[in-house]
């Protein structure tokens, strides 16, 4: 009938009792530390020129996250300190957190899944608890000496929550939550994080990494490391190579453009195996680093596969070929400089010319270009000196490097193609043979229908959700009657442009192009014996353009077998060429 009251009393002694009692495995909420911050005299992280870009990019985020903590406060902005690295295998990614934590002076705690025992299945939840409790001790709230603290997980694509190793996963994912929140997670076997911790996660592939990993909350910056380029290359090869060790016939420049598809550990093997190479050559007789010679490079090349060519074979180059080294298409070109290349200039690619016209300005840059015409009509060629002039990474699709025995994986690789060249943007991806790669919708007689798919996806990348910005996609076919009406729109391929076989004077310009390379007869008197271009041309009627460099190595060859030590080309040597060439068709 009556109701008891608390006494006043007894509740302070058990408030008192409840404040004596230690917590060390979690906290409501943990004031920041003073931490002494080391701030170096720039914020630059040195020694990363395999990826100069996202070494900056990392450097201005770690930065902000430790120098500016006060501003984003007052301004309530919330930093996110979980960071996920991804790129290819060696790439450069584990460098690249040990040089930032060196030039951070942080407390660097490396964690590796296969080390504790997550991807293990024979190990037990309770060792794999033990041993990440004692490497995460360090960056806890029960250190009673907090430093600055990165913490670096390797390989987190390998950490898959299964009933094995359910605890020990979980806790990882608690870790990263009390990273972003500064604060305790509300797990019991979980440890308090301190406020001066930044946490970087790599991987391989982002794709394959758990999802409940990626959400907001804990690794929300993602940082994409492209493969390396020619630039890169060359940077990191004069990094770990001096000039003084390399012979005249050797250059960082020659070394960097033969070294497509290699990573940043290729280049290193690339070298121990010329120096390998080098010491062979020199004798047992060896005191000083010897010189390293064009004969070296090609035999370390030779052992040393390159590892990002492996399997998909997309790499990012600029091509070298220019429009001095194509004849015949000056009208193409007149019309691709002013309704392409000075708009492109002039907008999405205008970090590589600052020498647009105004007017290009107006005019918005194309999404797409279709080479069409007969076979051997230069219209890859094309393409690269347009990449060439643009000055941007050049990819390219095949039908060989697409179409694949398992279902799902050809659509799977154009839209890691399309992904790959926006991450390396601006950039040109390139379609070659179009008509054989998709087709028309309805018209994939064998039954498997991947050509239907194959288009919806390439459809769906070009003009789709997610659009293609700083991507301009070109394609060259032999048959435009065989191409999909959705694909030619504008809006996917704005420009349609016909190379068709060369005319007389083109002929010639094209022959002009392939004497310059070649040992030819002098001119010098009315009886001469050296060949003419004008009656060359009027002889290689209806000849494409790769029919004339055939001829003319052909003709060169005859020279050769005629006067081995000093072939020179005559206008016989072109002549026999041409009744071969005839006698041929």
């Amino acid at each position: 009938m009556f109701e008891e009251k608390p006494n006043p009393k007894s509740t302070q002694k058990a408030k008192s009792k409840t404040k004596k009692e230690p917590n060390n495995l979690q906290s409501p909420e943990i004031s920041e530390p003073s931490v002494p911050f080391f701030r170096p005299q720039t914020p630059l992280i040195p020694n990363c020129q395999i990826n100069p870009v996202s070494a900056k990019e990392l450097s201005d985020y770690i930065s902000l996250a430790l120098f500016s903590r006060t501003e984003l406060k007052r301004m309530n902005i919330k930093l996110l300190k979980g960071v996920l690295l991804s790129g290819p295998e060696g790439i450069g990614k584990t460098h690249l957190v040990r040089a930032a934590a060196k030039h951070f002076h942080l407390n660097l705690i490396e964690i590796d899944p296969n080390e504790i025992g997550l991807t293990d299945a024979d190990q037990t939840d309770e060792i794999c608890l033990s041993r990440l409790h004692s490497l995460l001790k360090p960056a806890s709230t029960s250190n009673k000496t907090p430093t600055p603290t990165l913490l670096f997980f390797r390989s987190i694509d390998t950490v898959h929550i299964n009933p094995v190793t359910q605890k020990a996963s979980q806790t990882i994912l608690a870790f990263l939550d009390g990273v972003q929140r500064d604060t305790a997670p509300s797990s019991e076997t979980s440890l308090a994080i301190n406020t001066s911790t930044i946490c970087i996660a790599t991987t391989t592939n982002a794709q394959r990494l758990n999802p409940a990993m990626r959400r907001m909350g804990r690794l929300d910056k993602e940082i994409a490391i492209p493969p390396p380029n020619v630039q890169a290359r060359r940077c990191f090869l004069e990094s770990i190579i001096p000039q003084t060790l390399l012979h005249s016939s050797l250059t960082h420049s020659a070394m960097a453009q033969s070294t497509a598809g290699y990573s940043a550990a290729d280049l290193i093997k690339v070298k121990d195996e010329m120096t390998i190479v080098a010491l062979g050559a020199e004798g047992e007789d060896v005191t000083d680093q010897p010189l390293y010679k064009l004969e070296h490079f090609s035999a370390a090349t030779s052992a040393v596969a390159p590892s990002l060519s492996a399997g998909l074979g997309l790499i990012a180059e600029v091509p070298t070929t220019t429009w001095e080294d194509i004849g015949g298409i000056s009208a193409v070109q007149e019309t691709l400089e002013h309704s392409v290349i000075q708009p492109l200039l002039a907008s999405t690619f205008s970090s590589f010319s600052a020498s647009a016209s105004p007017l290009a300005a107006c005019i918005p840059p194309p999404k797409g270009l279709l080479f069409f015409g007969p076979p051997g009509t230069a219209k890859t060629t094309t393409v690269k000196a347009i990449a060439n002039q643009l000055q941007c990474p050049f990819f390219s699709f095949s039908c060989a490097s697409v179409y694949s025995s398992y279902v799902g994986e050809a659509e799977q690789i154009v839209r890691q193609g399309f992904e790959r060249a926006r991450k390396a943007s601006p950039s040109i991806l390139f379609l070659d043979e179009l008509d054989a790669l998709v087709g028309k919708r309805g018209a994939d007689y064998d039954g498997n229908g991947v050509k239907d798919r194959i288009l919806t996806t390439l459809l769906n990348e070009m003009d789709g959700i997610d659009t293609v910005s700083g991507v301009l996609v070109m394609a060259a076919t032999n048959r435009l009657d065989m191409l999909d009406p959705a694909l030619l729109r504008p809006g996917r391929f704005d420009y349609k442009i016909k190379i068709g076989l060369p005319t007389e004077p083109e002929r010639a310009d094209i022959l002009r192009v392939y004497f310059r390379k070649m040992n030819i007869c002098p001119n010098d008197d009315l009886m001469s014996t050296a060949p003419s271009i004008s009656l060359l041309a009027k002889a290689t009627d209806h000849f494409s353009g790769a029919d004339i460099e055939v001829l003319c190595i052909e003709a060169g060859l005859v020279a050769m077998r005629q006067n081995v030590d000093n072939p020179t080309v005559t206008r016989e040597c072109f002549d026999i060429a041409l009744r071969m060439k005839r006698k041929g068709d």
